[in-house]
């Protein structure tokens, strides 16, 4: 007799802690536990003692029911909550791993870390001026070693690394929305002083960039958005400008030394050259005439 007893007793408690585990897996089901027996009870009230015992039976259930869905809302907002939490403490940590494996030595790794960064730029409305700005000075960093060689030749030749490559595609994907949002007006980048080769801009938003003083080689600008970008003391070799929106884009020259060249571009058209910005000493491609508004 004990023995059963205690087979029964090991058997309720084992049962009553699998409720107890669903239930906090699952909160809602209280409510909907409870939602069910008032269900029951008033439809046994009903049948059992007539039409006249349903209002009873209501008024008995419907706090009970009641209870049951808002504490089974409160525990539910209660793990949403957590959840969010949680989420936005392993964003905040990978933002802060992928910045710092930006430096890593393997280039499989910085490609990885900026993949990365590019998610979380998308998804996180506030951080993604920020990381769009350390992918620009990422990029920057990538050419200044060539470019502090004074080799400029070299810098021309070699093959665009991977991840500077993927840098620029993350930028070029980021959400444009996102700049006007977070600043109030269209964001300012700077990529500024680069030597770079083979890069594809295309179709990029390149609005109020900075591009002063940077070196392009067989780059593709095709349809790239550069209204109000500045482009003061910029080369352009043999970079394809088919379709670019260049309105209000500044190609002005102020050191006679370092002077904006556009004289081995490709695809530049007239029109695009009138709605941009320059001055005399702009250097424009055979065919192209200076602007009258270039002559003051």
């Amino acid at each position: 007799m004990c023995t059963q007893l205690k087979k029964n007793e090991a058997w309720l408690k084992a049962l009553i802690n699998s409720v107890v585990i669903i239930f906090k897996q699952y909160p809602f089901l209280i409510g909907v536990l409870l939602v069910v027996l008032y269900l029951s009870f008033a439809i046994y009230c009903t049948v059992t003692f007539g039409r006249s015992t349903r209002g009873f039976a209501f008024l008995l259930g419907l706090p009970l029911a009641v209870s049951g869905l808002y504490l089974a809302n409160k525990r539910t907002s209660a793990l949403i909550f957590q959840s969010n939490t949680d989420s936005e403490r392993l964003v905040t940590e990978t933002f802060a791993k992928s910045i710092e494996l930006l430096g890593h030595k393997k280039a499989a790794v910085r490609q990885g870390s900026i993949y990365a960064l590019g998610k979380i730029a998308k998804t996180h409305k506030g951080d993604h001026p920020v990381i769009i700005s350390s992918l620009c000075a990422f990029i920057r960093n990538g050419s200044k070693g060539i470019e502090e060689s004074g080799d400029v030749n070299q810098a021309v030749k070699a093959r665009l690394p991977i991840d500077i490559e993927t840098a620029i595609e993350v930028f070029k994907d980021r959400n444009i929305k996102y700049d006007k949002e977070v600043s109030g007006n269209e964001f300012s980048y700077d990529l500024s002083n680069i030597i770079i080769k083979n890069a594809d801009f295309s179709r990029a938003n390149l609005a109020s960039f900075n591009l002063q003083d940077s070196k392009f080689d067989e780059c593709a600008f095709n349809k790239v958005d550069l209204t109000n970008a500045s482009l003061i003391g910029a080369t352009f070799m043999n970079t394809d400008f088919a379709e670019a929106i260049l309105k209000d884009a500044d190609f002005r020259t102020f050191n006679p030394e370092t002077p904006t060249d556009l004289s081995r571009a490709v695809n530049l058209t007239q029109f695009q050259i009138n709605e941009a910005k320059g001055n005399k000493s702009t250097m424009l491609p055979t065919g192209i005439n200076l602007p009258e508004s270039w002559n003051g």
